[in-house]
């Protein structure tokens, strides 16, 4: 009976043991759980924050290629304006002439 009584004794002690490494185990768990939540909303954020700045960028090279677009066309009409002025047969060279050499 001693010896039944001190398996017993044993057992409770045993069984204590697991159910405290039980508790701090799912209380390891639960930590890691949270301190995973909290890097995920973290990266989360950190995500977000880029795709807005991605999109600032992306507005600021729409606006460049627009402004750029722009130049462009206009060079090309200034040039387009050069030749024709070039080639023009308004332009009256002796009016010109003269105009140039007016002495009073």
């Amino acid at each position: 009976i001693a010896t039944i009584r001190s398996e017993c004794e044993q057992m409770k002690n045993l069984e204590g043991e697991v159910r405290q490494n039980v508790l701090d185990s799912r209380k390891r768990l639960g930590k890691l759980k949270n301190d995973k939540i909290m890097m995920i909303a973290e990266l989360i954020n950190y995500m977000q924050q880029r795709m807005e700045l991605l999109e600032k960028v992306e507005t600021k090279i729409g606006e460049k290629q627009a402004y750029i677009r722009q130049m462009e066309e206009s060079y090309e009409e200034g040039k387009e304006n050069l030749s024709s002025a070039m080639t023009s047969t308004d332009l009256d060279t002796s009016e010109t002439a003269n105009a140039t050499m007016y002495v009073p």
